[in-house]
This record gives C-alpha cells, structure tokens and sequence, in this order.
C-alpha cells in the first residue's frame, strides 16, 4: 500500500468530552499457543505479501499556510561519533523461515519483521522468567539463555483462519505486534492489527481491528481471552463515522497506567489511504485480564496539532517496580514528534490522559497535549547504505525450491533489475517505544545525522522530558537526551527501555559501507548520555529481501518499522533487533536459514545497564 496523499486536518478537541466516544467488548473467543505445526512447503515461494506501507513515510502536515508557533530547527545535527566494540553474545530469535513455517507453510512471505518484545514470570521456562518475541506473522517463547520452547503464527495464536490455504480461502492480514508483560498483575498482552482481506483475490477490506490476547495466568503457555477493538470507524458496530472511512488502524501502539490499557493508532482509509490522524482508546485493564465486558473509550479521534496532523502518539509503560502516575485520579502519559514536513524540528510533544480510574465505571478520561521546545534536533532519515557487492555472489544451491538464487539471477518475471544490494529504507522520525520511569518520559528516533567527514547517515536521536502539572493543566519540560552515532554507518530504529532507578539502554540495527546489517545497543543515562556502542553480533550477509528488488517494489528494501526493549524485575535491559545472520540453509530452529524472499532474523541481548 502506498500513501501518496494530501492530508486534510480535523479539529483537536484535547480536553472536550465530544470526541470521547464509549462502547463495551466482550471476548471473542481464546487463544493461546496450543501445538506448533511447522512444516516446510514449496507452495509457499508465492505467498510474498509487503506490510502496509503507511509504516513508511507518509505526509502528515495540513494544507495552507504554515502556523507560526513551529519552531525552526537550526541544522542537520552533527554528533561526534561513539567508539565502537563488541558485546556479550546474544541469541537468535525469529527469522523470515520461522515466520514461513509457522502455521504448515500457509504464511506469508512478509516484510518487514516488526519486533515485539516482553520478558517476566518468575520460573514457568525452565526455571526463570518467559521471554516472548514476536515478529508480524509468529510468535515465540524462550527461556533466558535462548532455547526455544513454543512456536506458532499469529494467526494460530488469535485463533483466527490461516493468512492461505493452498488452493483455497485467504485469510486476514495480520501486522505490527506488541507484546507486554502486566508486572502489576503478571499476565501478557499481545496485539495486532487485523483487516479482513477478500478470501478469493486478497483484497484488503473492512472490517478492521485490534486484536487483544490477555493471558488468563502468568503462565505464557496456557489461554488467552481475545479481544477485539473495532477500527474500521465508518458507523457499523458502534464505531464513528470518519472521513473516507472503512478504515484501518495502522500500528498499533501500546501502554498501561494502573487502570487502563492504552491502544493508539495511526487511522487510514481503505479505500484511498488518506489519513485521519492518531486515534487513541483506553480499556479496561482489570477487565481484559478477568475475561469479562470491558469498557472501552475512544479517547482521541483525530485532529491537529501546531501545524500537522497528529501521528504516531506513543503509550508509555511503566518499569518493573516503578510508579504509575496516580495525579488526577490516574494518569497516562505519551510522547509524539512534531516533523510534520519531513525535515528538521526541535520540538517534542507531551501528552496527559486525566482521569484514568473512571475507566472502570463510567468513563470519563480527559486528554491534552503541551509541546516542549528547545530539544535537540532530529529530522527526516536518509536510507542507509549496505556493503555494495552483487547480491549473486552469496547465492547458495537450491534446496527444493525454496533456496537459492532466483531472485538474484538478473531477471525475473521477464524483468531485468539491479543485483547489487539495496539500500534499506529507515521509514521517518516519528516517535518510537516511550518509558515512565524516574519521573521522566523516555524515548528515541530515527534521525538525519552529518558524523565527522562523511555524508548524512541515520542515527538514533533520544530525549527524556520531565511532565508536571500546573494546577489542571499539563506541563513538561526537556530533561536531557543526546544521539546514538556511529561515523560512517548507519543506526536505526532505536527501541529504549529504562528501570526504574533511571538507567537504560536504547538497541538499534546497525548497518555501513563495510558492515552488514547486525544489531547493537549504547547504554544510556542522565546526565552521562550514551558513551559508547556495543554491537551484539555483525551482519554475515546483506540484507536480501524481495522488497528491495524494483520488480516487487520502487523504494528501497524494508526493514523492520519498529524495534523492542524492555526492562526486567532485576532492572536488567533486554532488546530485540533485526538484522542478517547468515545466508545457508539449515532448517527452522537451527540458527542459519535462507527462503527464497527474505533473509532477516531477530537478535534478543541482555544488557546489565
């Protein structure tokens, strides 16, 4: 899907009760892992799917002249560049292979992975803690040292019918997980975003959704209550009526306050793609995790914001053994950038949503927004360049069919194209994974840097900015933040996860002229900042999905939209990241892997901070 549109603003009613919309869902049923089925299909070369490309960069500013309150940025900024050496191992999680097979080959072949991270349990793998990694189209649990212990698709896990049956019925599209671990209550939260697809051509079309899994114990292994919010948003089933809707909520993003569960989207028409702006909903916490009716207000709709559309409004999570925000009678804070014209701003929204606790009676949440100036500067990424060599010269034997060199030949389909390795796409600098922790609200983005002599790269920008409150009115204030560069190379998607004694770590895919893609991290804290890039493992090979041949796509190869980082009880940073870890075939679960259209894997790292 492609977004080339004008967006025209709806109006923000922060703190109005109009836009505050009430409904009620009850689950649709149970999910869970149950029994893996995992079988390799030569059927499955064909499945190739690209996830929404609304998770690239899209326009978000409002037509007609520009409010004078932005505030101009200054410059590319131009970080010294941080020392680099190497870290402690890490393990493989889930590749583009486990993803293929997890459902008996009726998957699809998907780009981008999309992490989704979340560790807690006390002893329920082999002993300790449960770390659950997700990808768009599976999902896994692992003890701490890597062994991997249950393996389904996401599909399977919502109990919803397979993505493709081989010459039968399409099922619905799946995309952009999240995982949380609830250390309040100990139970697990994963969610996707669901759209019904046409089950003969694939044709995406309403109804839309979020789909919610609530574990029923802190057990990963046992029943889930599904939920589902509807997103379509076009009057049917107790939804709006907006804009070119039916429409879908794009990347769901998620957070928690002591009350309530946080689901905020970026909604998109089906129909044309035009974009409605962020749509936030709370839910009922402690009613998701007892299966029963939950309420559920949709708290914003839309709207503008100085002089954009409001976007990508990210949920915070509170760390293990943190605080929740108990002013106002509960309170949920969020983070969103303000580059609404994809150069350069100094700005950072701060969000507050009011009144939390009502989530369990009659709802009644407030929300509003202040914008921090004065931050540092971040800006529309540049793609990120990979060691330029042909692509055939990595290409290995074919193993039934679902191996080797036919996307890296020279043609295909009777096309001929460039076989040289892609430059990979880094999306935009909307905001990522945002913390609560020490006071302080935490988080980082891609960003356009200019290191020592070489030319504009991608770095990871991160802030942390101190909320408060004046009488009823929201406050913030930038505390500190700083960049993750690395001269000559390339560092993006950052994903931070902070304890609650105010120590983190932001993990990153790394990637230059000279380094295939791998993943790394840089600890950071206030007011030291980050100091030095540790990189967990080295790329093996480039980056060799079908998404960046010009047959498939006419941009450059899609990488994960979002990374994942979280803290555990101990206070100890785990991130998940993707990157290139080797080229052969050895089958599912044995480390190398190679499918015909992809060749990503998921990296998860232990950082004691």
């Amino acid at each position: 899907m492609k977004i080339r549109v004008l967006i025209v603003a709806a109006v923000l009613a922060s703190a109005s009760p109009a836009f505050a919309q009430n409904r009620h869902i009850t689950p649709r049923g149970v999910g869970g892992f149950g029994s893996d089925s995992t079988a390799l299909t030569s059927d499955s070369i064909d499945a190739r799917m690209e996830g929404p490309e609304t998770n690239r960069s899209f326009q978000k500013f409002i037509s007609g002249s520009v409010s004078l309150s932005r505030v101009p940025a200054s410059g590319v900024p131009t970080p010294n560049g941080l020392p680099v050496s190497a870290a402690a191992p890490a393990f493989l999680a889930l590749t583009h292979l486990d993803q293929l097979v997890a459902d008996n080959g009726r998957q699809l072949n998907l780009e981008p992975p999309d992490q989704g991270l979340a560790i807690g349990g006390t002893t329920e793998c082999a002993g300790g803690p449960c770390v659950l990694v997700a990808v768009n189209n599976a999902i896994a649990v692992y003890t701490t040292s890597g062994v991997l212990l249950k393996r389904t698709s996401m599909h399977q896990f919502f109990s919803l019918p397979p993505a493709r049956v081989p010459n039968g019925p399409i099922g619905p599209f799946l995309s952009d997980p999240k995982i949380y671990f609830d250390w309040q209550t100990s139970r697990w939260f994963v969610t996707e975003l669901r759209i019904d697809r046409n089950p003969t051509t694939g044709a995406l079309r309403a109804p839309s959704a979020v789909v919610i899994a609530v574990s029923q114990s802190i057990s990963p292994f046992g029943t889930f209550f599904v939920y589902e919010v509807d997103g379509t948003d076009d009057g049917t089933n107790g939804t709006p009526t907006h804009p070119r809707c039916p429409c879908f909520g794009d990347q769901p993003l998620i957070g928690a306050d002591a009350h309530a569960f946080w689901v905020s989207t970026n909604e998109f028409s089906l129909a044309d793609f035009s974009f409605n702006g962020a749509q936030i909903y709370a839910l009922d916490k402690q009613a998701l995790e007892t299966g029963g009716v939950a309420n559920v207000q949709h708290v914003l709709q839309g709207g503008a914001l100085a002089e954009g559309i409001v976007y990508t409004v990210q949920p915070s999570t509170v760390p293990p053994g943190g605080s929740f925000a108990s002013v106002n009678n509960g309170t949920q804070y969020f983070l969103s950038a303000l580059d609404f014209f994809g150069t350069l701003d100094n700005r950072i929204a701060v969000w507050a949503a009011t009144n939390t606790a009502s989530i369990h009676t009659t709802p009644a949440i407030r929300i509003q927004s202040k914008i921090v100036g004065n931050t540092i500067v971040y800006g529309q990424p540049p793609s990120a360049q990979q060691p330029n060599i042909p692509v055939a010269q990595i290409c290995a034997p074919s193993l039934f069919m679902l191996v080797g060199c036919g996307l890296r030949d020279g043609s295909l389909l009777g096309q001929v194209f460039n076989v040289n390795a892609p430059m990979i796409d880094t999306n935009d600098d909307r905001m990522q994974q945002t913390v609560f922790a020490d006071g302080k609200l935490w988080s980082a983005l891609n960003t356009v840097v200019k290191t020592r002599n070489g030319p504009t790269r991608t770095a990871a920008a991160w802030f942390a900015l101190t909320p408060g409150w004046n009488g009823t009115d929201l406050t913030g204030a930038f505390t500190g933040g700083g960049y993750v560069a690395v001269n000559d190379h390339s560092v993006m998607f950052p994903s931070i996860a902070v304890n609650k004694n105010g120590k983190g770590a932001v993990g990153f895919s790394i990637v230059g002229p000279g380094l295939f893609p791998g993943a790394g991290y840089a600890k950071v804290s206030l007011p030291t900042g980050a100091t030095e890039v540790k990189v967990t493992a080295s790329g093996v090979f480039p980056d060799d999905g079908f998404t960046g041949y010009p047959v498939f796509d006419d941009r450059d190869g899609r990488w994960g939209d979002y990374s994942a980082a979280v803290t555990d009880a101990t206070g100890n940073i785990w991130v998940a990241n993707e990157m290139i870890p080797c080229e052969e075939f050895r089958g599912p679960g044995n480390g190398c892997f190679r499918s015909l259209a992809a060749n990503w894997g998921t990296l998860v790292a232990k950082i004691i901070p």
